[in-house]
């Protein structure tokens, strides 16, 4: 809040708090919160709000004091739920390393991927559509075996000899 404002709301606070772990203005208690002088815990924000929300309604106050309570409101909530949540413990930042490691791996990938979408979506804007040349030379699989050319004509005609004299023997067999 400015400091401008700061002495207006100590004079006249935003919202007076009524409930069984703290009476007061609202700023007394984020004051206390923050020094953790008072159990946030103990006290529940929401119904704090919801009688905010009432107070309001009949009484229209200033939009600089509405956004006063909302901010206060808003570092309550923050607080309270810093303390709500469990202390690290050692050996637990390393696996909060681990976690953010493997989060900045998924968002190399992410980024490489979505780099590759946008190169194949300029490539069928501009209405080329083989993609061949999106491989590289060692991705494509090389011959593994070199067989000439008349090995491969020979064992060609093999095959065909073979099918050619099973054709042959269904022909010749009488039909039942």
């Amino acid at each position: 809040m400015s400091r401008e404002v700061a002495p207006e709301l100590e004079r006249d606070p935003v919202y007076l708090v009524r409930t069984a772990a703290f009476d007061g203005p609202i700023e007394l208690l984020l004051t206390l919160a923050q020094r953790a002088e008072v159990d946030l815990a103990a006290i529940p924000l929401a119904s704090l709000t919801d009688d905010y929300l009432r107070a309001i309604e009949h009484d229209r106050p200033p939009l600089d004091r509405l956004a006063a309570f909302l901010v206060i409101g808003a570092r309550l909530v923050q607080l309270k739920a810093a303390a709500l949540m469990p202390q690290a413990q050692m050996g637990e930042e390393e696996d909060l390393q681990a976690w953010e490691d493997a989060i900045k791996g998924r968002l190399e990938e992410y980024k490489r991927f979505k780099e590759l979408a946008e190169s194949l979506m300029r490539r069928h804007a501009s209405g080329r559509f083989t993609f061949a040349g999106l491989l590289e030379p060692d991705v494509i699989p090389q011959a593994r075996v070199q067989v000439s050319l008349d090995a491969l004509a020979s064992a060609f005609q093999q095959v065909l000899g073979r099918d050619g004299t099973r054709v042959a023997r269904r022909q010749a067999r009488p039909a039942p």
